[in-house]
Formats: C-alpha cells, sequence, structure tokens
C-alpha cells in the first residue's frame, strides 16, 4: 500500500489560549479589547513531512492573526538546533482569528504568555510531530464553496460622482461590466489528505477567505473565530484531525449579507456549512500524488516603503487623535476629509509607516512535494494574486498561505490600487508590489520543477 519512498508524516497539536487577560488583536491598534473570557481554545498544529532523501519541512498553523515577527526565529533556531531541519523548512502561520492575543503588543502580559506558554508549546508540538511521523500516503483536491466569499472594501465612483462600495460592510455590490471581474471571489477550498500508517489521517485545508465571524470591535472573548467551530464539527463527525491553513485574503470576508447570511450567520453554522463542503471535497474530488523529494526556495524582496507626506502625516495625526480620544468613527474621517482619509485604521497606518525604515523586507518562500506547491508570504494576499498563480505554475496543484513567517500587510493587486480599497489606503507599498510578489512566486516554482 505504501511506496517504499512514501513520505513520513507526523503531526501534533497543543493548546496556547492565554490563561490571563490579554490584549485581543484586529482591528488596527485602536481597538484595546482586553479579554474577558475564552469562547473556544487557540491551539497551534505541527505537521513534519519528511522525504525519502530524509528532508524534512515543519508546517505550523497557528490560531493567531499573523505568525508574528519574533515567533519564527524563535522555533526555526529550535527546529535547526535540536534536529537539524533547515530554517527556510519550517514555516509558521497564522489563522488570522481577530480575538487572540496582539503579538505586536508591548504590554508585560504578552510577553509572559509567549515566554511561558507560546514558545514550550510550540517546541513540544515539533518535538511530538517529529516523534509521531509514519508511512504516508498523499491525496490532493478541491471543493467549490457556496457563496461564502465576497470582497470587502472596492468601491466604485459613479458618472455623477457619487462613491458606491462593493461589499456588504458599505452597501450594495455594483455588478456591470466596468466592474464584475471585481467582485468576483475564487470560492475554491483546496485539500491535502495523508493516509497514514497505523495513525490517524490527517486533513489540511487552505481557503481564501478572511476569517472573521466571531471577533466584533465589541467582543471581549478569546476565539479561534470559526476556524475553531469548522475544527470541532468536522472531527466529531469525522475519524480525521483537522488543520486550517489560511490562504490569501487580504480582499475577501467568509459570510455576506447576498445569499449566505442567513445560512452562514455565525461561527456554529459557518463551521457546519464547511464541514459539508470539506467532506464532499474528500468523498468525492481527491487523487493521489506520487511521492517525491522536498524542494524548497527562498526570496527576500526588500521594497521601498511608501512614507506618507508631511501634509498626508498631519492629518492622519488629526484623524488619530480624535479616534483614540472617544470620538466616533464618523467625527474621526471629518478630520482629515481633505486628505480622503476613509478610516481611523488608514490613518494609523500611515503614521506607522511614518516611523518605518525606508525598506521593508518580505520573506517569499515555496516548497513541493512531488506535484504540490505551497507558496508562503507574510501577508494579506488579494486572492487574485494566488489564483494566478496557482493556473500559470507547472504544478498540479499551488496552495498559498498568508500571514506566514512575519507581517507586512496588505498586498493589493494594481486593480485594487486603482479603484481604492481600505487595503490599498494601508498598504506598506506602491502599486505594483502584488504582480512583483505573484512573478517572483512563478519564478521561483519554475525553478524548482
Amino acid at each position: 500500500m505504501f511506496e517504499s519512498n512514501a513520505y513520513r508524516v507526523g503531526y501534533a497539536r497543543v493548546d496556547i489560549t492565554p490563561r490571563e487577560s490579554v490584549p485581543l488583536a484586529g482591528f488596527g491598534r485602536t481597538s484595546s479589547r482586553m479579554s474577558r473570557a475564552v469562547a473556544n481554545e487557540l491551539y497551534a498544529s505541527c505537521f513534519a513531512i519528511t522525504d525519502a532523501a530524509d528532508n524534512t519541512v515543519l508546517l505550523i498553523s497557528m490560531d493567531l492573526q499573523r505568525s508574528g515577527r519574533v515567533e519564527p526565529p524563535y522555533i526555526r533556531a529550535y527546529a535547526k538546533e535540536t534536529y537539524g531541519i533547515p530554517e527556510d523548512h519550517v514555516m509558521l502561520c497564522g489563522t488570522h482569528t481577530h480575538a487572540g492575543p496582539d503579538q505586536f503588543s508591548d504590554m508585560e502580559v504578552i510577553t509572559r504568555w509567549r515566554e511561558n506558554l507560546l514558545y514550550p508549546q510550540l517546541k513540544a508540538a515539533v518535538d511530538m510531530a517529529m516523534t509521531d511521523r509514519v508511512r504516508s500516503r498523499v491525496f490532493i483536491g478541491e471543493v467549490e464553496t457556496d457563496h461564502l466569499n465576497f470582497i470587502k472594501h472596492y468601491y466604485h465612483v459613479t458618472p455623477q460622482g457619487e462613491k458606491i462600495y462593493f461589499g456588504d460592510c458599505h452597501g450594495k455590490p455594483v455588478i456591470d461590466e466596468t466592474t464584475r471581474h471585481a467582485t468576483e471571489i475564487d470560492p475554491t477550498m483546496h485539500i491535502v489528505r495523508f493516509v497514514r500508517e497505523g495513525a490517524k489521517d490527517l486533513v489540511l485545508a487552505n481557503w481564501r477567505a478572511h476569517p472573521h465571524i466571531y471577533g466584533v470591535k465589541t467582543s471581549h472573548d478569546i476565539s479561534s473565530d470559526y476556524v475553531g467551530e469548522w475544527r470541532r464539527v468536522f472531527e466529531s463527525k469525522n475519524p480525521l484531525l483537522f488543520t486550517f491553513f489560511q490562504g490569501a485574503a487580504g480582499n475577501n470576508n467568509a459570510t455576506t449579507r447576498m445569499e449566505s447570511e442567513r445560512r452562514a450567520g455565525g461561527i456554529l453554522s459557518h463551521g457546519r456549512l464547511m464541514t459539508e463542503h470539506l467532506e464532499e471535497g474528500l468523498l468525492n474530488h481527491m487523487r493521489e500524488i506520487a511521492p517525491g523529494v522536498i524542494k524548497t526556495r527562498q526570496v527576500i524582496l526588500t521594497e521601498q516603503v511608501n512614507k506618507p507626506s508631511e501634509d498626508l502625516l498631519e492629518a492622519c495625526r488629526a484623524v488619530y487623535k480624535v479616534w483614540t480620544s472617544g470620538g466616533t468613527f464618523q467625527e474621526a474621517i471629518d478630520a482629515g476629509k481633505e486628505f480622503h482619509i476613509m478610516s481611523p485604521y488608514q490613518a494609523g497606518s500611515c503614521i506607522s509607516r511614518s516611523h518605518m525604515d525606508d525598506t521593508f523586507p518580505l520573506e517569499l518562500n515555496a516548497i513541493t512535494f512531488g506535484d504540490l506547491a505551497v507558496v508562503t508570504a507574510p501577508n494579506e494576499l488579494f486572492d487574485a494574486i494566488s489564483v494566478y498563480v496557482e493556473d500559470h505554475a507547472p504544478f498540479e496543484k499551488v496552495l498559498t498561505f498568508g500571514y506566514a513567517n512575519g507581517y507586512g500587510g496588505y498586498i493589493p493587486t494594481k486593480f485594487g490600487f486603482e479603484y481604492g480599497s481600505y487595503e490599498a489606503d494601508c498598504c506598506y507599498f506602491k502599486p505594483g508590489i502584488g504582480e512583483k510578489i505573484r512573478d517572483t512566486f512563478l519564478e521561483m516554482l519554475n525553478e524548482l520543477k
């Protein structure tokens, strides 16, 4: 049943839920939410995948907003020192919940959580996954989800000068010949199944949508968002272990007032609906890939930061001051109306960029397992970027892991910059960055092929 050159795959899952009240991530640095309770636990899951030549890759998914900037170097150093695994063979990713610890906070409670819980648990997950490795067959597939993704923030200006937003956050979607392609979201859920000898099978799901349902701004509960409920529902119905890796999602959200709101209006119903799709994919759409030697490629892009002008920066400070002193959202953006500032989050991003170095490094990785490829970026990529890569790459399937090995903000397409969006306004970089990352991914994958 198992080829002599089959992969050996191990798995571990550990609890990383804070034991005390912590500042919660999501909604910029303006929400100041301290957790009051735990709605559902946060976990870190680790895959250890080894080929016949004894090359090992670690894929780690954490129920956190991002991978963080200090966590990847820490766990990479541990894996290299303990098991000799090269640093570019370790991928640390966040699921992007908006109700987990704020990894960028400098509060002492975050330092304690990281040093006393997160780091020890991540090391334990690596140790357990390495010990757990058994011969495995690998199957890949996909399934179309049912009207669950939608554009969040594009807007279209009418001939009369009226600004109409696409996403349900701001009103009716615009669908005409000019904007139709902007409203079309890729609904594909990518699936990898590891059938293991004498051990539970593993399921890895990779989906392009912003996983933000539970963590509304007024909530103060720690939660893994729809990922946690999806995992719970799926595993309660199936004798398989489930792990989610976030895909490109910078312009998508997971629910909509269009058709799906009545069906997926909360994390429980969303978990049930996503489980139905995953089960359909596992039942009808899987195909086995032949094992091959694991190959990796890493490129560090050093990109120029798009610094705001002094006038724009002053306006952003005015907006931020109104917002953080208790003003309403509308009062805050009125303070920056002259500079077309759409939100206090945009203002906060401009202020942050003014303090950044002139250049910013973006770590891009590509990993191939036979005819399966994975690309990673420390960003919220617009979904069109990853769709293009998969369509043009010389591999049967390409998964995109976002929020991986650091954080570099939103990466819109040129279309996103042209039509205007919250993500484009908050981007660290100038238009063209999305296409540069896209083309770099393809160069890396072609080299590996």
